[in-house]
């Protein structure tokens, strides 16, 4: 019997869906198919890679609120609390228009003349 890989992985999905352990999974998938069929190293492998992606994040809406509160966190202190990461910290403040000035979150704000686009200083030479 020809065993197709396509379903041995859809198998092996189903499996870290309900949460269960590598190893244990290959004994199951191996006394299910034949022997050889997975090893444990490979299961690891593919668990991985099926729980690769952007994580869900609850706490990433507190982040506004903690800043509103006191501008002098620090990004590290924000991730500590929060227990994320501190380059997911970064990347949403950064999202969300706050820059550090002087040791202050704040928010970013283009002056009238950036956002128009207008270069002032060609106004006269066109």
């Amino acid at each position: 019997m020809t065993i197709n890989k396509e379903k041995t992985r859809y198998i092996l999905q189903f499996f870290f869906e309900k949460g269960e352990n590598p190893s244990q999974v290959a004994q199951v998938v191996n006394g299910i198919k034949s022997p050889v069929t997975v090893t444990a190293n490979n299961m690891k492998f593919w668990f991985h890679r099926f729980c690769s992606g952007k994580p869900v994040a609850e706490n990433i809406d507190k982040i506004p609120e903690m800043i509103k509160v006191d501008q002098h966190f620090s990004s590290y202190s924000i991730s500590k609390e929060l227990k994320l990461d501190h380059k997911a910290i970064l990347n949403y403040l950064n999202k969300a228009g706050f820059k550090k000035k002087l040791d202050y979150w704040v928010p970013h704000q283009l002056r009238q003349k950036t956002q128009d686009g207008s270069n002032f200083h060609l106004r006269f030479f066109g």
